[in-house]
């Protein structure tokens, strides 16, 4: 009898021990991190600002790679809401150490910048940030000349766009979000003019970008403005008699 309850007992113990061991443990802020001041680095981050407000816990899983150089770690909206997710990134982990180089990374951003991509639009240079005047926009800067908006509603072309190559550069050179072009309006689109002139077009709310693809100024960028815009598309715009532009506006004084 002994020996019978001495043998039930270490099969119990055994059965415990083997649950346990199987049992993996809760993600918490920071963990997975490569190093302790990396980990650190994420809870600091985590509790800056609102960001702790806008999220549930635990983590959706441990720190992670992003790409050749990041790291990532996600989380569930406060709400759970199914397919939403936030984020902390860390664009170069060989950097950290200072607390101020991890990004927030907000919901809608984020589920756009998922299915670009670090090789793509590389690592956030900044928090997601509302656009300015536009509750229904929010948007993010990245690393490879790479601009992500996100339009929860209020634009009638769709939800999500981006701004990269030269029109990345031309914007950027206008002042980018508060400068003379503002927010993005809609994806590029291809337009030949009626001398055969090709080119890329991407409408913003301040004007539009015209990248030229052939003829004598190919490879050049030009931006029409403001009232200069209105009257312009007014007589057909690149397709009318006008055609591309072929400089940017000079103001006369």
């Amino acid at each position: 009898m002994h020996r019978l309850f001495r043998l039930i007992l270490t099969l119990v113990c055994f059965a415990v021990t083997a649950g346990a061991q199987t049992t993996p443990p809760v993600p918490s802020v920071g963990s997975g991190a490569p190093t302790p001041q990396i980990a650190y680095d994420f809870q600091l981050n985590f509790y800056r600002g609102i960001f702790q407000s806008l999220v549930s816990l635990p983590p959706l899983g441990d720190v992670r790679t992003l790409g050749s150089t990041g790291l990532v770690q996600e989380f569930q909206d406060a709400k759970k809401t199914a397919g939403v997710k936030l984020a902390l990134v860390l664009p170069n982990k060989a950097s950290s150490g200072y607390g101020n180089d991890i990004f927030q990374i907000l919901g809608d951003v984020y589920g756009y910048y998922a299915t670009v991509g670090p090789t793509t639009a590389g690592y956030p240079t900044m928090d997601s940030q509302s656009c300015p005047g536009v509750a229904t926009c929010s948007y993010d800067i990245f690393t490879n000349n790479y601009a992500l908006f996100v339009f929860s509603a209020g634009n009638p072309n769709g939800n999500n766009f981006s701004v990269s190559g030269n029109y990345f550069t031309k914007w950027t050179a206008l002042g980018g979000i508060s400068g003379q072009l503002g927010l993005v309006y809609d994806a590029p689109t291809s337009v030949t003019s009626p001398a055969g002139t090709t080119a890329g077009k991407q409408p913003f709310n301040g004007g539009v970008i015209y990248s030229i693809t052939s003829g004598t100024n190919s490879g050049q960028t030009f931006a029409v403005l403001g009232s200069v815009n209105t009257l312009y598309q007014s007589v057909g715009g690149p397709v009318g008699q006008l055609g591309l532009p072929t400089s940017d506006q000079t103001q006369l004084s």
